[in-house]
């Protein structure tokens, strides 16, 4: 990872770093209070690509979320230093109204522009929360110290989660007390997960990624995958023992896929990542 700083008095920074494949993104700070105003994708030393732009109001709070191609995917209002409301690109609107309880703020009423409308409740010591919906159908969370989730009810069901130390989910109980079980590796990567009728589907990863490089399914068979040193994915075969293999450039994407008849597809890309020609076997 590089780092760079701009004017001090603008406190203009960014960072550099090396992403999954091999793709090099740049984090621009322009704000005032250092915060995160563009990402961009870099080639040759040069931002070719703005991925994703930040806005913040004049306390610092996030207000706009702008992609690639300059629309406004999501956008934020606040009231007393908490979010009030957020809009996605398809104009669904989401309203939360906040009191002061047990000494912070929390949601307790939340309402949606195509008709949803929660109520909220609060059990601090007993560590319990409840929400009800327009209809008056109530659903019970509980959570642990850490503030994570190891039991729900809602509509007479009951879902209870168990966790290890590290907060992964190793065990679930289903209503009808049916259970399943997961077993993890130091990496919180998934190794096994095993259900009710004891049927387990296992998982091996690529070095220290989480790339998938081989599932073992319970009858046996097996998907198994390849990956260069940068992640970049190489071949897979299938639990029938097809074989489909990818011929990557040096910026990583592909330019052959070939089957496992033999027959090629090819690609052309941008310096925008973007397919600009594909072409099949069939010419």
């Amino acid at each position: 990872m590089r780092h760079r700083s701009g004017c001090q008095r603008c406190l203009s920074h960014f960072l550099r770093f090396l992403a999954t494949g091999g793709t090099r993104v740049h984090l621009q700070y322009d704000n005032l209070l250092g915060r995160l105003t563009d990402i961009k994708r870099v080639v040759d030393n040069l931002a070719v690509e703005t991925l994703t732009q930040y806005r913040y109001d004049e306390h610092g709070q996030l207000s706009a979320v702008i992609n690639r191609n300059g629309d406004t995917v999501r956008s934020f209002s606040y009231a007393d230093g908490v979010m009030a409301s957020h809009s996605n690109a398809l104009g669904l609107t989401c309203h939360y109204r906040w009191e002061t309880l047990d000494g912070q703020p929390r949601v307790v009423e939340h309402w949606t522009s195509d008709g949803e409308h929660f109520h909220f409740r609060y059990d601090f010591a007993q560590r319990i929360s409840w929400a009800t919906d327009v209809l008056g159908r109530e659903l019970e969370v509980q959570y642990n110290a850490d503030h994570r989730v190891f039991a729900s009810h809602y509509g007479g069901e009951r879902y209870a989660i168990a966790l290890d130390d590290y907060g992964n989910m190793f065990g679930l109980t289903l209503p009808d007390g049916n259970q399943l079980h997961f077993k993890y590796d130091e990496y919180a990567r998934l190794l096994e997960e095993t259900d009710p009728l004891g049927r387990t589907i296992a998982y091996e990863y690529h070095h220290l990624t989480t790339l998938v490089t081989k599932v073992t399914y319970p009858d046996g068979s097996t998907w198994q995958a390849r990956y260069d040193d940068k992640g970049n994915l190489l071949a897979e075969t299938d639990a029938l023992g097809h074989l489909t293999e990818y011929l990557n450039g040096e910026d990583g994407l592909p330019h052959t896929i070939i089957d496992a008849s033999y027959k090629s597809k090819y690609l052309w890309w941008n310096t925008l990542a973007q397919v600009e020609r594909y072409q099949d076997c069939s010419g």
